[in-house]
């Protein structure tokens, strides 16, 4: 039985290098919406994935589809098992439309809501050149803008749209602000 009145997910997505991550466990470790648990879409991809962009090559959607299977089968099992979790903050690219709408409606009847962080190309370069260790780099920021559909809170309502380049602790706060008293 899921615990619908309990659980919601929170999906922080962007192209590489947007800050998803950092924002998502920013918002867990700091109990912003309160208890929280924190999973990375990257620790999901199956091993040909991480190869193929290591290589410098985009994934296609049939690359992404068996992922995005194993990120709602998990996000069902934590809503299923755990009673204290609030909230399943998820740090996920969610590139185009179809991959939103998969995990969202996977997960359903359980609330969801999209937080896109929206950042400019030059940052995102800046960012991918100082970051260390990550599969995803600066071959792939050209292909992950050309694939992405951005979401707005009028073509996807429940998505919340914020700067990218701010801070992470300004980020949280503006967060913290928008969800206070509201059912989400």
């Amino acid at each position: 039985m899921l615990h619908t009145q309990q659980v919601k997910v929170l999906i922080v997505m962007g192209v590489a290098g947007s800050g998803k991550t950092t924002l998502a466990r920013a918002l867990v470790d700091g109990s912003i919406l309160g208890l929280a648990e924190f999973l990375d879409a990257d620790s999901f991809h199956s091993q040909s994935n991480i190869d193929k962009m290591s290589q410098g090559l985009p994934l296609t959607d049939q690359d992404r589809l068996p992922w995005l299977k194993s990120i709602s089968t998990k996000m069902i099992s934590i809503s299923t098992i755990s009673t204290n979790v609030q909230w399943i903050i998820l740090a996920c690219s969610c590139l185009k439309r179809l991959y939103r709408d998969t995990l969202c409606h996977a997960v359903h009847p359980i609330k969801s809501c999209i937080v896109y962080l929206e950042c400019r190309q030059d940052i995102i370069v800046q960012r991918i050149q100082a970051r260390q260790g990550h599969f995803a780099g600066l071959n792939l920021v050209q292909s992950q803008f050309d694939a992405l559909e951005a979401p707005s809170p009028t073509s996807e309502p429940g998505t919340i749209v914020l700067d990218g380049s701010k801070p992470v602790d300004v980020l949280c706060q503006d967060l913290k602000r928008l969800f206070a008293g509201t059912q989400i």
